[in-house]
């Protein structure tokens, strides 16, 4: 028979998981090196978790400050009305026209003037069909409601992806690595503008941390399939798609069915006529350039740092520039990590070289497509952790996730957003960082010391019930086990 818990045994149950969560050491392996995790690093993590929370206060207050401007206001939640007028015209049985751009102002111009919106410039809204089609319930509910619903959601969705990669990627400081994650500004600059990229990095992140611990080809098919959900936003599926057709193609496999999937059902949605007007959309998206907050130069890739230098060159030549340079940097990528995905050599940092690689060289990517940086910074944090690390190469690990992580709240605060000033001082840093890692996957030497993810970690086993099933209260775990991510 189960007793019921005491007020006074929910305390103690609390402060006993606090001050096991507070334990850095591995106490059936304290006098083994290679199989403890250094107490100094798992105390950086802590502490730059609580250092990241007061980064985000910034963003908040941009968020839902007193001094905030309203949703619709002006500029604030712009975004998300693009994704509102397509879920409009899908829930009016209008599909067919959803790709039109005069039906797209037509249905903006009715909503604004029945939400008495302050937003009042046109985006055109060029994710596939099968987007809007997943979202037209919203269509039932007032703007500002359904946006702030959205809001929630995407960050649920947004802690979720952050917690999956922490216990598979760095067991030793799972909240941690959830808290750094979710103070991330790019996250909270998506909230603000409504766009869609949490509700993807969810799958994605479930679809990496499943190919991490695949056991068979059908665990491999699964992950594939979570993460070909990148095709919602088609550019950033073609490097990891291709990374994962060399070494994984179980998974490739499973990226191109839902691809398919998405494909067919977005053609099913709107038929030939819907079709041409995609095409023409597509057009005239790729000629957009949008506001004074949004234009080329403002995006976070190949094409924005280019177009920053302000090279005295013709329209095409920069353009072919571009493509040379994103070719490039793709191919070497799919060839760096079409050798370290494979099991036993380096998939947890080719995973995040390829999302990595898969922004920079997109066409169109804003700073808001950060977030898929989760995987990248998931990693990077399990290998400062690995046992038996020296604290040098620990916090040489550490310094990219710590320094992208603070830039990106430091310079949002400290320059005029106008300035770009995350594009034009990060995207290179970016840049820097992918060819580091390209390469030392790439460099026999170097990939050697790279190889044998997953590393044994150290985690606790769960607490024991006893014989009636309650939980001992104050008692230490009973056992260890090694997390290995298989």
């Amino acid at each position: 028979m189960t007793t019921a818990s005491t007020p006074r045994d929910v305390t103690a149950s609390a402060i006993h998981r606090l001050k096991d969560w507070a334990r850095t050491d591995d106490p059936g392996a304290a006098n083994d090196p290679k199989h403890r995790v250094r107490r100094a690093i798992v105390w950086l993590w802590r502490l730059y978790a609580v250092v990241s929370l007061l980064l985000v206060v910034d963003s908040l207050d941009r968020l839902l400050g007193p001094t905030a401007e309203p949703a619709f206001g002006r500029h604030h939640a712009a975004d998300f009305g693009g994704f509102y007028t397509g879920a409009t015209i899908v829930w009016r049985d209008r599909a067919s026209d959803l790709g039109d751009i005069d039906t797209q102002k037509q249905v903006q111009a009715e909503i604004q003037a029945r939400e008495q919106t302050g937003w009042k410039w046109f985006n055109p809204l060029p994710h596939p069909p099968v987007l809007s089609l997943l979202t037209a319930p919203i269509a039932e509910l007032p703007i500002r409601t359904a946006y702030w619903l959205w809001v929630l959601a995407s960050v649920a969705a947004a802690g979720v992806a952050a917690y999956l990669l922490a216990r598979v990627l760095s067991p030793a400081v799972p909240i941690a690595t959830t808290i750094i994650l979710l103070c991330f500004e790019p996250l909270w600059h998506l909230v603000w503008w409504g766009q869609v990229d949490a509700f993807i990095l969810l799958p994605v992140a479930a679809g990496c941390a499943l190919l991490l611990r695949a056991r068979s080809g059908r665990d491999e098919v699964a992950a594939g399939l979570l993460i070909g959900t990148l095709a919602l936003i088609p550019q950033y599926a073609v490097v990891p798609f291709l990374a994962l057709a060399v070494a994984r193609r179980r998974a490739a496999a499973g990226m191109a069915a839902m691809g398919g999937l998405l494909a067919l059902a977005s053609v099913a949605m709107v038929g030939r006529d819907g079709l041409a007007h995609y095409v023409d959309m597509v057009r005239y998206f790729g000629a957009f350039t949008g506001t004074a907050t949004v234009t080329e130069r403002a995006m976070f890739n190949v094409r924005g740092m280019v177009l920053r230098l302000g090279l005295d060159l013709g329209e095409q030549t920069i353009i072919r520039l571009v493509w040379a340079i994103a070719l490039i940097l793709a191919a070497l990528t799919v060839a760096a990590a079409g050798r370290a995905l494979r099991p036993g050599r380096a998939p947890d940092l080719a995973l995040g070289l390829v999302l990595l690689a898969a922004l920079l060289t997109s066409y169109h990517t804003h700073r808001q497509t950060l977030v898929f940086l989760f995987v990248l910074f998931a990693a990077l944090v399990g290998r400062s952790l690995a046992p038996g690390t020296h604290p040098a190469v620990a916090l040489l690990w550490a310094t990219p996730v710590i320094g992208l992580h603070a830039a990106t709240a430091i310079l949002r605060r400290e320059f005029p957003i106008s300035a770009y000033p995350i594009q034009t001082y990060l995207a290179p840093v970016c840049l820097a960082l992918l060819l580091l890692l390209a390469l030392a996957l790439l460099v026999p030497h170097l990939a050697r010391h790279l190889d044998g993810w997953p590393r044994v970690t150290v985690a606790r086993l769960p607490q024991q019930k006893s014989g009636d099933g309650s939980v001992p209260v104050g008692e230490p775990r009973p056992a260890v086990r090694a997390v290995t991510g298989s």
